[in-house]
């Protein structure tokens, strides 16, 4: 299916069972965990560049999580991070919670990458932005399916003028 939405595209796979008999000119497979660092960081070193990711893997958030962080600095700027099946961050049975707060599942992932979207405009001075913070410009959030942009998030801000008050800068 994938080598016929992108053409041109290098497409790699990963998979805990053998999916080697798809392998093709285009398209390289690989057997591992999603979670497994030394693959992941294997395969993006074989690849000529990572424009796209889609997990697609166990849809469990704990490995969710531990793949994005492994991947997501990996993407090339300008590049999508796509998550499907987000709908288990509510199921416990599949590692969710019944929690919407819970701060372990997906959607807890997906929501603090929309806060530190506007990071720039947060009035802690001593916050420091994380990785993601300074490198996500858009989230894109469907039914069970999330899609991250990847690039510089400096924007700027104007809240020091606005808030003159509070940053104690007296009239301007």
């Amino acid at each position: 299916m994938w080598k016929h939405f992108f053409p041109k595209a290098q497409i790699i796979g990963l998979d805990v069972e053998d999916k080697s008999f798809v392998d093709a000119a285009r398209i390289r497979t690989y057997r591992g965990s999603q979670v497994d660092e030394a693959i992941l960081t294997q395969i993006t070193d074989d690849a000529d560049r990572l424009m796209v990711v889609v997990d697609d893997g166990s849809h469990r958030p704990e490995h969710i999580r531990e793949t994005f962080r492994i991947l997501f600095p990996l993407l090339e700027d300008g590049g999508v991070y796509a998550i499907e099946d987000i709908q288990t961050s509510y199921w416990p049975e599949w590692g969710g919670s019944e929690d919407r707060h819970d701060p372990t599942t997906t959607m807890a992932l997906v929501k603090d990458l929309v806060d530190g979207l506007n990071y720039e405009e947060f009035v802690d001075e001593t916050y420091e932005a994380t990785y993601t913070d300074a490198n996500v410009v858009a989230v894109h959030a469907y039914h069970n399916l999330v899609f991250i942009e990847k690039g510089l998030n400096h924007e700027g801000t104007n809240r020091r003028r606005v808030l003159r008050e509070r940053y104690d800068l007296g009239q301007a």
